[in-house]
């Protein structure tokens, strides 16, 4: 993360430059988005309030291991053997019925995420020793998954401990760059260069400080918490995890630098770990040993099944994930051809994965405001105007969503507490899939990440407060969150 701004927009994990810039362009154009009728409104049959139902009574479990940031971290050898993927969701529900819908909500998502630098924040130095920091009341706009691997790989004899993810610092200049070229929603296929992995303590952080919340059914506002999938893993499993995660690292960039200082530093596109929809983090990697010219990458949850699937967990003896996780883990978006600008969109490869210029070369170019002040706006799948050329075919975007892994760890608690009585589809086919290879499944202990507020001094302190106390920002906010999830162990 900079100094300037914190580390964000995981996932694919960042709807990016066009929808921050583009959800702000139409919050100041006065656009809109509607929720439901509150029900705390309703009335009865005699015209009286209905007051609303009470909230249900917190009986979430007891903590099994508790990880405070406050005191020096500490090995819990409980852990050892272990892959675990930590997922969260986006803090404020998302909407993907258009593109200005989409756009709409992701800006007002990214302004409540800006609020939380209101909320004071945490100093401390990462795994490459630079000073950094993360804001206290933080809230994400896409979510984020993030891995912890704890074992000790085949051939060594010390414990191999690394919390990790991936994601991208999103310099603003390439942001300017592809607002300036009118590339559309090609955003969503953009390569970024900047991608890197998250090591250490931040993660831990984003684990406490995490803050969301949805309506549920009565149309109460409840908080969300992190969850968990957790494997117990050999040693010949953890040394390929290892040699993966290293290997990535092994493209890190100083986390307050400017986007020339990158530049310079990581001159060559083959210098890059790159932030890309397009990229899947296990395949690139393999392709990169035997062809050091692919470009390697990916987003946090791509990251996060990649590493599943490394470690031959949830799949076939090709390593592909069982087809109906890969197709209930992920967000798929049909497209239309004509609503996508700039450069051909290529692979890890380089080879042109779709094809947005026409047979001279020339870009297509399609504004932000046209997606958003038009009708163009309305549909993903809209043609462009006559001016762009005529609709072609529909493309499909299909990416690991952090909400989706959210999601399913839920369902498939839900149905595990209930004794397999009230279980999703999902659920259900995933607890009778012959990709678990005989392990089973349990809901797992819980987990408390905490941590404690500190100042410099007490001037330090009281402007904190001050702070705090103003009309923009949401408070002082919790430090810990309670995480539950699933076992999946032989």
């Amino acid at each position: 993360m900079t100094q300037e701004t914190p580390a964000e927009n995981q996932h694919f994990c960042r709807f990016i430059a066009f929808l921050a810039a583009v959800a702000l362009l139409a919050l100041s154009l006065g656009c809109t988005v509607t929720g439901g009728p509150d029900p705390s409104q309703n009335a009865g049959t005699s015209g009286t309030a209905v007051p609303p139902p009470r909230p249900p009574v917190d009986v979430r479990p007891t903590p099994t291991y508790t990880f405070d940031q406050s005191v020096p971290y500490r090995l819990n050898p409980a852990l050892n053997s272990t892959l675990t993927i930590y997922v969260y969701p986006p803090s404020d529900a998302l909407n993907w019925k258009n593109p200005r819908n989409a756009s709409v909500r992701f800006g007002v998502s990214a302004i409540r995420e800006a609020e939380a630098n209101m909320t004071g924040k945490k100093t401390f130095t990462n795994d490459w020793g630079e000073q950094v920091w993360f804001p206290y009341g933080y809230r994400s706009t896409m979510g984020h998954t993030i891995a912890h691997i704890q074992c000790q790989p085949a051939g060594e004899t010390t414990i191999f401990d690394k919390w990790a993810s991936l994601s991208g610092q999103d310099f603003r200049e390439v942001d300017e760059l592809n607002a300036r070229a009118e590339i559309g929603l090609s955003v969503l296929f953009f390569n970024y260069t900047d991608g890197f992995i998250i090591a250490g303590q931040e993660n831990r952080e984003r684990l406490s400080f995490y803050r969301g919340e949805r309506k549920d059914a009565d149309g109460h506002m409840v908080e969300l918490h992190p969850r968990y999938m957790s494997f117990n893993i050999d040693a010949e499993a953890c040394k390929r995890l290892k040699d993966l995660e290293q290997h990535f690292e092994s493209y890190h960039y100083p986390q307050n630098s400017t986007y020339e200082q990158f530049l310079e530093r990581q001159p060559e596109p083959t210098d890059h770990l790159y932030f890309s929809t397009n990229f899947d983090p296990r395949d690139t990697y393999l392709f990169h040993l035997t062809d050091p010219l692919t470009f390697e990458g990916g987003g946090c949850a791509p990251f996060g099944v990649s590493l599943i699937r490394t470690a031959g967990l949830l799949v076939d003896q090709d390593g592909a994930l069982d087809p109906a996780l890969a197709e209930n883990w992920k967000l798929e978006l049909e497209i239309g051809q004509g609503l996508l600008g700039g450069p051909d969109i290529k692979d890890a490869k380089g080879n042109v994965l779709i094809k947005t210029t026409d047979a001279n070369g020339r870009e297509r170019r399609i504004s932000d405001l046209m997606l958003i002040g038009t009708q163009m706006g309305d549909h993903w799948t809209e043609d462009s105007d006559d001016d762009n050329g005529g609709f072609n075919r529909l493309v499909r975007f299909s990416n690991y969503d952090p909400q989706k892994l959210w999601d399913f760890v839920g369902e498939v608690m839900t149905c595990l507490k209930s004794n397999q009585t009230t279980c999703s589809p999902i659920a259900k086919q995933f607890l009778g899939s012959r990709y678990l290879n005989g392990r089973t499944v349990k809901v797992g202990g819980a987990f408390l990440f905490t941590d404690s507020r500190s100042f410099r001094d007490e001037l330090g302190r009281f402007l904190v407060r001050l702070l705090q106390a103003g009309p923009f920002s949401p408070g002082p906010q919790p430090l810990n969150n309670l995480v539950e999830g699933i076992e999946i162990n032989q």
